[in-house]
C-alpha cells in the first residue's frame, strides 16, 4: 500500500502537479524489519535536468510512542465512560470540559449542560457549601492534600450525600486539570443513621431496663452493663466493668460451662447460676 501510493506521488511530481513535500511511509530494511520514515522530496534542476533531491528521517520510535499513547487513551476513555463512579475533568477555574454518563445520571442533567460550566454553577451544591469547596478546591490544585471531601448535592428536590476524590492531571509534569470522582454514599449514609437510631433504642432499653443486662467478651472481660446489674451485686457500673465475668460467679466452672454451650448452641436458655457481690 505504502509502495504504490509513494510512486503515486512521484509520477504527480514529475508531472508537475501539486504534491505534499513530506510524507510518511514504511520501509523494509534488509533483514526484513519494518521502520517507519518520514521523507521530504523537493524538484530540483541537476545539470539541466529534472531530478529530486530528498531527505529520510527514521520516525519508528516516535511512531511506537504515538501509538502507545493512542493505545492509552483509548483505555483512558473506556474506563472513563464505563465507570461505575461519577467522573469529570475540570480545568484549574473548576469549569467542567468532560464528565462520563455516570456523571450525566447522577446529575439529572444533559451532558451538555454541564460541559463548559463551573461546577459551583450547576445547580447541585448547596449555596452555603460553595466557598469552602471552592476553597478546597484551590488548595488541590495548589498541590496541598485535601483528603476525601464529602457533601451534599440537590436533585429534583432530593438531598443525595457524596464522596469527592480529587487528583491533579499532568501533562509534561504541569498540572493542567482535576480529575473529580464523585461517588454516591447516600444509602450508605441512611444506613448508618437507621443503624445509630437502632443502637440508640437499645441503649435505652439496656440502661433503663429493671433486670440484670451485660457483654462480655469470651475471655470474660465486661464490655458493658446497666446500672440494674451493677446495684443488684452491689457495685458501682464503673467498678463492674472493671471485672471479668468469672468473678461474680459463685462456682467460676460454671462460667466455662456456660461459653462451651454459647459456642455449640449460639444460644443459651434456662441456664441457672448463683453470682455473688
Amino acid at each position: 500500500d505504502d509502495r504504490k501510493r509513494v510512486m503515486e506521488i512521484g509520477k504527480r511530481r514529475a508531472q508537475g502537479k501539486r504534491v505534499p513535500s513530506a510524507y510518511e511511509a514504511r520501509v523494509v530494511t534488509k533483514n526484513g524489519d519494518t521502520r517507519y520514515c518520514e521523507f521530504a522530496i523537493t524538484s530540483i534542476s541537476y545539470k539541466g535536468e529534472y531530478a529530486v533531491m530528498g531527505s529520510v528521517r527514521d520516525i519508528t520510535e516516535r511512531k511506537r510512542m504515538e501509538e502507545e499513547l493512542k493505545e492509552s487513551e483509548e483505555k483512558y476513555r473506556s474506563l472513563f465512560e464505563s465507570s461505575p463512579e461519577a467522573i469529570a475533568i475540570v480545568d484549574l477555574d473548576g469549569t467542567v470540559l468532560d464528565c462520563n454518563s455516570t456523571a450525566v445520571k447522577l446529575s439529572g442533567l444533559p451532558k451538555e449542560h454541564i460541559v463548559g460550566k463551573q461546577f459551583t454553577e450547576l445547580g447541585l451544591l448547596n449555596k452555603k457549601d460553595i466557598p469552602h469547596l471552592m476553597e478546597l478546591f484551590f488548595q488541590k490544585v495548589s498541590g496541598k492534600n485535601v483528603g476525601i471531601i464529602e457533601t451534599e448535592i440537590r436533585i429534583g428536590g432530593e438531598i443525595r450525600h457524596i464522596e469527592i476524590f480529587p487528583a491533579l492531571l499532568k501533562r509534561d509534569n504541569e498540572v493542567y486539570a482535576v480529575q473529580i470522582i464523585i461517588r454516591d454514599i447516600t444509602e450508605r449514609r441512611r444506613a448508618e443513621e437507621a443503624l445509630q437510631k437502632s443502637e440508640e433504642k437499645y441503649r435505652t432499653l439496656v440502661q433503663d431496663a429493671i433486670e440484670g443486662i451485660y457483654r462480655t467478651t469470651v475471655k470474660g472481660d465486661i464490655l458493658e452493663t446497666n446500672p440494674a446489674l451493677a446495684h443488684m451485686l452491689g457495685y458501682s457500673k464503673e467498678e463492674f466493668e472493671k471485672l471479668n465475668a468469672a468473678a461474680i460467679y459463685k462456682d467460676p466452672k460454671m462460667r466455662e460451662m456456660f461459653v462451651q454451650k454459647l459456642q455449640k448452641h449460639g444460644t443459651v436458655k434456662d441456664f441457672e447460676v448463683e453470682y455473688v457481690g
